[in-house]
């Protein structure tokens, strides 16, 4: 091999080096894309996704919190978040917090409780591990939220059981009604103690 092949090969490897070297600062420095995940797979692997752009998606619940730095949203992915009009019990719940950009309450309106199913959305943002500026929390810093689905009414049909018991407590009640006007009426037809 002569100088020159060697000083060519040697020039090659430092060059990719370099170019690799360049990728790596630049994919930590600007947040490398991960795609869709979901909360487990974040939780489990924290420090794997920490400072990378994740999409997820998930149902909204419980409050959305206007604030100065944005809009807070609790997103549940668990097995509930899926189910339709009529779900069953399936596991447990299971989701992030995700601080949205301000504005976001007004595209997304409905936030999930036991009478209403809420907005099932996309967010794509940064997943921050333990945020110190915001006390440690683990979250997604959001740049988009999408709707995907608006959330509903859940419609509770009653069961058997529930007619059932129903019709046995109004039983027991009209039951106690009776007896307590009977009560009453012979102590109103008694003479006064005298």
């Amino acid at each position: 091999m002569t100088r020159i092949n060697r000083f060519l090969m040697v020039l090659l490897a430092i060059v990719c080096l370099i170019a690799v070297l360049g990728q790596t600062v630049w994919a930590g420095e600007f947040g490398e894309a991960a795609g869709l995940v979901d909360s487990a797979t974040l939780i489990s692997k924290a420090r794997h996704y920490n400072a990378r752009i994740v999409t997820y998606r998930g149902e909204v619940v419980g409050d959305i919190m206007a604030r100065d730095a944005g809009v807070w949203l609790n997103i549940n992915d668990d097995d509930y978040s899926r189910q339709g009009q009529e779900f069953k019990l399936a596991g447990y719940n299971q989701g992030l917090s995700v601080l949205a950009p301000q504005g976001t309450e007004k595209q997304v309106t409905r936030a999930g409780n036991y009478a209403w199913r809420g907005d099932y959305v996309e967010v794509t943002g940064v997943f921050h591990r333990s945020s110190p500026k915001h006390g440690g929390e683990m979250f997604i810093q959001a740049s988009s939220v999408e709707v995907i689905k608006p959330g509903f009414r859940l419609v509770t049909a009653p069961t058997g059981k529930r007619v059932l018991a129903a019709a046995v407590l109004l039983s027991i009640a009209a039951a106690l009604l009776w007896l307590s006007q009977r009560m009453l009426g012979r102590n109103a037809r008694r003479p006064p103690p005298s």
